[in-house]
């Protein structure tokens, strides 16, 4: 990771004639409202040593997963407020209601035990983008700036999902960590004190290392209002994200694949 994001940083003062001549730091506390769906399988272990039985995958919803929960998260930004490097720390942990009969077992469960699931996640989005065309025209009299910038992201993360059954809480948790490479497109507009900003970054099963592999899709809608006088921003957006993984432990096979889905809404502090 650090090889990685000495190379992003290197690349920001190298490709950018414009974007850290005046540089603008940005810390963006925000609440995303979040949810997690999607399947998830864990393989049955045999008891003499042999080969472990494979599960149908279920549904989050059977553990009860699947209303949304909130959790406090931030960003760092340093470049001219639409392109530069971007630090995200996006924390998930949502506790799921009791859960219905499994239809299949997973891992010590049988088919038909009930189980509840904890889904808790941590991750570490390193970006950088660069400005790639700009466009000025006038809205309603007003100067508008339209941008489209274009760069990557390493994404680092550790996600479990912890069950546990009902009746004698016996927990079955399956951990994945893993660490990604995607290429990212990021469109912009400018106009008064608003901005909106679109970006959708896709990972082609670039995995640099650990359990998420595949091809991954991340998308993110924001609009701002910078409040005027004062150095401070407020924002709302929207993030999907899809996640694969898989893992073996103690020869039982276990994998996740997953979306999330979120409302952000937080501020942004100027320096």
């Amino acid at each position: 990771m650090r090889a990685l994001a000495s190379t992003l940083v290197l690349l920001a003062a190298s490709c950018s004639s414009t974007t850290f001549t005046e540089p603008r730091f940005q810390l963006s506390p925000y609440v995303a409202v979040h949810r997690l769906t999607g399947d998830a399988s864990a393989a049955t272990p045999s008891s003499g040593g042999g080969p472990a039985t494979s599960n149908a995958a279920q549904p989050l919803s059977s553990f009860g997963q699947g209303d949304r929960d909130q959790d406090l998260c931030y960003r760092f930004d340093v470049g001219d407020g639409f392109a530069g490097v971007r630090v995200d720390w996006y924390r998930l942990g949502i506790a799921g209601d009791p859960g219905n009969p499994l239809d299949d077992g997973y891992g010590a469960y049988v088919a038909g035990t009930e189980a509840s699931m904890r889904a808790a996640m941590d991750e570490w989005r390193l970006g950088y983008v660069e400005t790639i065309a700009s466009k000025r025209t006038m809205l309603w009299e007003r100067p508008l700036a339209l941008h489209a910038g274009a760069g990557g992201v390493f994404a680092s993360r550790d996600l479990s999902l912890t069950a546990r059954r009902a009746g004698d809480g016996l927990v079955e948790r399956s951990s994945f960590d893993g660490e990604n490479v995607y290429a990212a497109l990021r469109l912009g507009a400018r106009w008064q004190g608003f901005a909106l900003d679109a970006e959708y970054a896709l990972c082609p099963d670039l995995a640099v290392a650990g359990d998420v592999d595949g091809w991954l899709h991340d998308l993110e809608l924001r609009a701002a209002w910078a409040l005027p006088y004062v150095d401070v921003t407020i924002f709302a957006g929207y993030r999907l994200a899809t996640m694969e993984a898989s893992t073996t432990d103690a020869g039982a096979r276990r994998t996740a694949d997953l979306q999330l889905d979120g409302w952000l809404l937080g501020v942004s502090v100027s320096f």
